[in-house]
C-alpha cells in the first residue's frame, strides 16, 4: 500500500530483522523490520496512521477485518476552515490585518 509519513529517528539500527524490510520508501531505501513470522512489524515512519490506505493495510495485517476508515487530511482541513470561519465572525479582521502590518512589515 502506498503511504505518507515522515521518519524522525537518531542512530543506526542493526540486526537480523531488517533482512525483512517492512517499507519501501520513495527514495528505493528501505525502512522498518517485520518478523519472520510476519507477527511483529516495526518503523521510524511517523503519521503512517493518517494515510487511509496504509492504515487500512495496517490494521488488516492486524487482523481487523471491519474498518471505519477516517481521511485525517480532509478532517485536519475542514477543522482549520471551521476554525477560520469563526475568527472571521468574531473577530475585527481590520484591526487584526492593521496590527499584522505593523509588526510583519
Amino acid at each position: 500500500a502506498a503511504f505518507f509519513g515522515y521518519e524522525i529517528h537518531v542512530g543506526i539500527s542493526t540486526g537480523k530483522a531488517l533482512d525483512r524490510p517492512l517499507l519501501q520508501m520513495a527514495s528505493g531505501e528501505s525502512e522498518g523490520a517485520i518478523s519472520e513470522d510476519e507477527s511483529i512489524m516495526g518503523t521510524y515512519v511517523h503519521g503512517i496512521f493518517d494515510d487511509p490506505g496504509a492504515c487500512a493495510y495496517l490494521l488488516k495485517w492486524a487482523g481487523v477485518d471491519k474498518l471505519e476508515l477516517i481521511d485525517f487530511a480532509v478532517l485536519s482541513e475542514q477543522g482549520i476552515e471551521r476554525m477560520a470561519d469563526t475568527l472571521e465572525v468574531y473577530m475585527d479582521m481590520s484591526k487584526l490585518e492593521s496590527a499584522m502590518a505593523l509588526y510583519c512589515n
